[in-house]
């Protein structure tokens, strides 16, 4: 009984997840920012095709639209970003992370990018597969 309860709940979250995401590591290679330009520290967790999961500060809303400029590049536009989880941090309060939030962001349909491929070409980001 247990058993099949444990095999519901497996099956649920992997039907949620869609892709593969893997860890990811060092800085973004840009800054995010809200509709108004607002900035948000951030902190990378881990990465798939379609999104990235991040610590976050200031914790945005759930449906939030964020942008993604990169700093170096001027010939990419901003990538744009929904909010579609935004949780609590689970690390221990550490220094500055003690405000930060855990944070799903699903990049929006209008991209046709690879962000593992993208991101794993800048330097000081690294996607461990």
């Amino acid at each position: 009984m247990m058993a099949s309860i444990i095999q519901k709940i497996t099956d649920l979250f992997r039907a949620e997840r869609r892709e593969d995401r893997y860890a990811a590591y060092g800085n973004f290679p840009g800054k995010f920012s809200n509709k108004q330009g607002s900035p948000f520290s951030v902190m990378p967790i881990d990465i798939s095709s379609r999104g990235i999961g991040l610590l976050i500060d200031p914790a945005p809303s759930v449906g939030e639209i964020l942008s993604f400029s990169f700093v170096a590049s001027e010939d990419m536009g901003p990538l744009h970003f929904r909010v579609i989880h935004v949780g609590r941090n689970s690390i221990r309060p550490v220094n500055s992370l003690e405000k930060m939030r855990r944070c799903g962001l699903e990049m929006l349909p209008e991209h046709s990018v690879d962000l593992i491929s993208l991101m794993a070409s800048q330097d000081d980001f690294m996607v461990q597969e």
